[in-house]
């Protein structure tokens, strides 16, 4: 997290390629100011000595809990009030309230009474002025820094201030210094936006191009909401053809953008005849809805309207007319739907993928020897070039499994794990195979697969559900994890957190902290090769955040060291993958919700990577990655209030994300597995899939869930769980799931 996450809007630009070093994946995360301006011209930093005890205040301000800590720096004497310290921090607290003409006056010269940080002094300084004026204040200090996210920000000041000339000249200076890459490309959009906006108050020819690339380039910003807005008004002179507003309506129904494309169309369809066909606008309607989650009966109308009226491609609007009616769960008439794909469009690719959806809708509404024969048929009629081949084999196997008939299930399994290079999915194939066998009655094959599985896996979902296995067979279990790996115990590092980090994090400012300490990495690095990797991720272990450890530890980290249990050479492997941030706030919530210790962490891993502020394509905000439909829902049944704007805050996402979590687990009797599918899919999706799957296992019902994407979701974070019980209480303090599911679950009238 960098300074703040309450600023004028357009700040937000910042920083857009900050957070690139990140695991890859579909979130976006905010942007930081701190990580992006501060390091540029940063003076070589000091390192300290081990650190003093924070001050009282301090962890309120490191569970971002601002209104807290305000009322804490009210309580201070007045003495303690003019600390330069307790000014910055309070002056940063104001920012975040909202309250930055306050902030200001609380930071003169605190550049000379904390050198450590005069740095963070300046920036802070620059975003209160940009909140609260003057606007040319902060401009000067934006542009004195030089690259190129403070030069677009100093550009939008010089604008605020009424300079636009000297705010064109700053834009243009950035823009001659780009750089390359795609965070070169990103900060190009936030300069050519704030030229245009500058060229246009001066008359300038050169902004209606620019505001052009950024409506384009950036589709889903608010940026381009403004760009387009400016454009509209050129009426038949805007650059913006009808093909580029059709562009901008699929971008915008991608991601769901239901309103943004409904205003994009009503520009577009008095062209709609000349640039497109007939019935594209009601598909890209239909495609809105469908990605927003929001009406899949609208969406369903919407796409069948698109197929008569006529598309570029008519047999995928049947086929998505079709999904919406099973999202809709109308198995009848989505399998009607998918027929008609098949008969209609017999030899495109929708009538194949229709083939295998068919197929689907019987194995999640439990009818498995009808999906087993719809599987194969599939598989006899598409043979080896089958585009679906493996799902098909894997989702015919698990029906087959389910249906009891092993003997038909075990090839196909065992020829998916030769086929497979997939480490997880291989272990999945293989405890399934053990399933099999102890199904035909093979009892001692079955018991080595399973041990198998524990000590080539372990404390994967497969090598759990093995192991309970294992347990109701009577059978003993092998070791969770080998012992350590030899070898002579490495020396300590000597390690110092930097002064400007030091301090941060003695100020609870620990998003902050982090962000400085990024600033620094490839120094540090150098000084403690070869061992860099662990020393980065022991120095941000100092701090109560985890978003750039866990990401270097993606790469610091070997499987090797993940294996075997932490011992002197690998327990930093640990600690670095499987981080455990905002321990207080998270012990708190454990205990009140009654919560299984590591719950909490393990989804967090799963859901944001612990970024506090990552936004997903589809809305869910935070660490626990809550749709601020359902944290409004939540804090409703506390008693309170929840706004999208502090889900970004950790006090907040854990909050909420824990009593939502705590709710899913009583719905679903206590199943930590059923409330993990349902915190994924929904509740009402896993209530479905329990109807007829209530009497399976637990690893057969897992593996028939029909969301690929919540099943390895479950699979991940139950893994992810046992990795933090393995970490705090070794071999003992893991347990294996049950392997029975709750029966006759009946969702509450409140669920959601």
């Amino acid at each position: 997290m960098g300074l703040v996450t309450r600023r004028a809007p357009w700040l937000l630009l910042f920083a857009l390629g900050a957070c690139r070093s990140q695991p890859d994946g579909p979130l976006k995360t905010a942007p930081s100011l701190q990580r992006s301006a501060s390091a540029a011209k940063r003076p070589p930093q000091p390192e300290t000595l081990p650190l003093e005890p924070p001050p009282p205040w301090a962890e309120a301000l490191r569970a971002q809990r601002y209104r807290d800590a305000e009322r804490a720096f009210e309580a201070l004497p007045p003495d303690a009030q003019h600390n330069a310290e307790v000014r910055f921090a309070w002056a940063r607290t104001r920012l975040e309230l909202g309250q930055a003409g306050q902030g200001v006056a609380l930071l003169s010269g605190l550049e000379q009474s904390l050198p450590a940080i005069s740095a963070q002094v300046a920036e802070l300084r620059a975003e209160l002025l940009l909140a609260a004026g003057p606007a040319a204040d902060a401009a000067k200090l934006l542009e004195a820094r030089g690259d190129a996210p403070s030069l677009a920000a100093a550009s939008r000041a010089w604008l605020e201030a009424g300079d636009a000339e000297h705010a064109l000249k700053v834009a243009e200076r950035g823009l001659a210094n780009l750089g390359k890459g795609r965070a070169a490309h990103e900060r190009e959009i936030s300069l050519r936006f704030a030229r245009g906006l500058a060229a246009e108050k001066l008359g300038k020819p050169v902004w209606p191009g620019d505001l052009r690339f950024v409506a384009l380039e950036a589709p889903l910003s608010d940026d381009a909401k403004t760009a387009v807005s400016k454009l509209a008004s050129l009426g038949d002179k805007s650059p913006l053809s009808p093909n580029d507003r059709l562009a901008r309506a699929r971008a915008l129904a991608v991601a769901g953008r239901v309103a943004d494309v409904e205003s994009e169309l009503s520009f577009v369809e008095p062209f709609a005849g000349r640039i497109t066909r007939p019935g594209v606008p009601a598909s890209l309607r239909g495609t809105a809805l469908f990605n927003a989650r929001s009406d899949y009966r609208a969406a369903e109308k919407l796409f069948e309207q698109a197929s008569q009226l006529g598309t570029e491609d008519a047999a995928k609007e049947l086929f998505y007319m079709a999904k919406s009616r099973a999202r809709a769960q109308d198995d009848s008439g989505a399998e009607a739907g998918y027929q008609l794909v098949i008969q209609r469009f017999n030899t495109t690719p929708w009538a194949e993928q229709a083939e295998l959806a068919i197929a689907r809708i019987y194995l999640a509404a439990g009818s498995f020897d009808k999906a087993a024969a719809t599987y194969g048929r599939y598989l006899n009629k598409r043979g080896a070039k089958a585009r679906f081949f493996d799902d098909a084999s894997y989702e015919r196997a698990v029906a087959l499994l389910c249906a009891g008939q092993a003997a038909e299930a075990t090839p196909l399994l065992t020829r998916l794990v030769a086929r497979t290079k997939d480490v997880r999915f291989e272990a999945q194939l293989r405890e399934l195979l053990g399933v099999a066998a102890l199904t035909a009655g093979r009892r001692e094959e079955a018991v080595r697969v399973f041990k198998d599985v524990i000590v080539d896996s372990p404390l994967s979902f497969p090598a759990l559900v093995a192991a309970s296995r294992l347990r109701a067979l009577g059978s003993e279990l092998p070791a969770w994890l080998e012992p350590p790996s030899s070898g002579a115990t490495p020396s300590a590092l000597e390690l110092k957190l930097p002064a400007d980090v030091a301090l941060l994090h003695r100020l609870g400012l620990d998003g902050d902290a982090a962000s400085a300490l990024a600033g620094q990495e490839r120094r540090l690095a150098r000084s403690h090769a070869p061992r860099s990797g662990e020393a980065l991720c022991e120095l941000y272990g100092l701090l109560d955040v985890a978003d750039r450890r866990y990401a270097i530890g993606q790469d610091a980290a070997t499987r090797a060291g993940l294996d075997r249990a932490p011992g002197p050479r690998s327990r930093w492997m640990w600690d670095c993958v499987y981080p455990r941030p905002y321990s207080e706030l998270i012990t708190r919530a454990e205990r009140e919700r009654l919560l299984p210790r590591g719950l909490i962490w393990a989804v967090m891993r799963q859901e944001s990577g612990f970024r506090p502020a990552v936004r997903s394509p589809v809305g869910a905000i935070g660490l626990l990655q809550l749709m601020p439909s359902t944290a409004e829902k939540i804090a409703d049944e506390l008693g309170e209030k929840a706004e999208a704007a502090v889900l970004s805050q950790a006090h907040a996402s854990v909050r909420l994300g824990s009593a939502y979590l705590r709710k899913l687990i009583d719905t679903f009797q206590g199943s930590v597995p059923l409330a993990l599918a349902a915190y994924n899919a929904g509740p009402q999706a896993v209530a479905r899939w329990l109807v007829r799957g209530e009497n399976l296992p637990l690893d057969l019902f897992v593996a028939r869930i029909p969301y690929e994407e919540t099943r390895g979701y479950v699979a991940r974070v139950l893994a992810n769980q046992a990795r933090y019980a393995y970490l705090e209480g070794g071999e003992g303090a893991v347990q294996a799931p049950s392997l029975d599911l709750p029966k006759g679950i009946k969702l509450p009238e409140n669920s959601y």
